[in-house]
């Protein structure tokens, strides 16, 4: 049988540190970011949704900034980090 892949989307095919967080609505009922790829195009996101390669996740969009939860993975050891992206001036 062969093993299905997850479907995976622009955002979680890159690094973290290849992506740059171009602008930020925020104040809103339902923040969104617009975050740059390293291929030019540009992705509008919004709290929950995954992001970078290490199964990571926007937890927050704040002013100027968006906090992401990543996951890394030792041996058998889990642990969950956050990174601040912040907006390119």
């Amino acid at each position: 049988k062969p093993v299905s892949q997850e479907t995976l989307y622009p955002l979680e095919m890159f690094k973290l540190s290849d992506l740059k967080v171009i602008g930020v609505l925020w104040g809103v009922s339902k923040p969104q970011a617009m975050i740059q790829l390293p291929t030019g195009a540009v992705v509008v996101v919004g709290v929950n949704e995954k992001i970078g390669i290490n199964h990571g996740y926007i937890s927050e969009i704040r002013e100027g900034e968006l906090v992401v939860i990543e996951q890394e993975i030792e041996g058998e050891k889990t642990s969950s980090v956050t990174h601040i992206m912040q907006v390119i001036q």
